[in-house]
């Protein structure tokens, strides 16, 4: 009775030997006196009250749940991670094969100038122009064309012919600007 008060309920459970000992060091002077001899004791079981094994019990389970709950919690947190990492990875390289197809497309229409001013004596300027109207021409058609997905869209275009000389002008300002200061492509994605 002196040592068990002092003890958790799960340092009882360990220290059957310390409590075996105690007792001994107790019962040694009482029973000596009647002519016994006690020459070792033995507590073979710790069993408390069973509301105490029921609030024991509940006390795991709780413990238990609340691990299972942030074990849970951090595979969520990795899936949702992950996923935007991939997310961002798909963006990134779907602007690496943009940038390539836009550049194949600058380097085919450089190519395509440069053989038809030769063979045809025209200036590139011309033959820009002409592309560029034959460019406007397709995207009039493409946007023209019905959409199997949603029907009854409408778009009203400007098809004033001198609208393609202000867009191409537009174009080669923007290319002007952009040969007089390049802008700076950020360091993860270069």
């Amino acid at each position: 009775r002196s040592i068990v008060p002092t003890l958790t309920l799960d340092e009882l459970f360990l220290s059957k030997r310390v409590i075996a000992t105690n007792v001994e060091k107790k019962l040694v002077s009482v029973v000596l006196d009647y002519g016994y001899e006690i020459t070792t004791t033995f507590v073979t079981e710790v069993r408390p009250d069973d509301v105490v094994v029921r609030s024991m019990n509940e006390m795991n389970i709780s413990k238990k749940l609340k691990e299972a709950m942030l074990y849970k919690a951090e595979a969520e947190k990795i899936r949702v991670v992950k996923g935007a990492e991939a997310h961002s990875e798909t963006l990134y390289l779907s602007g690496i094969g943009t940038a390539g197809e836009y550049k194949a497309l600058a380097k085919g229409m450089q190519e395509t100038v440069k053989n038809y001013s030769v063979s045809s004596g025209k200036n590139p300027k011309d033959i820009m122009d002409l592309l560029l109207v034959t460019q406007y021409l397709d995207m009039l058609v493409a946007v023209s064309s019905p959409n199997t997905d949603k029907h009854g869209d409408s778009m009203i275009i400007n098809c004033d012919p001198g609208h393609v000389l202000k867009l191409r002008q537009s174009v080669g300002r923007l290319s002007h600007s952009i040969a007089v200061a390049p802008p700076k492509i950020p360091d993860f994605l270069s």
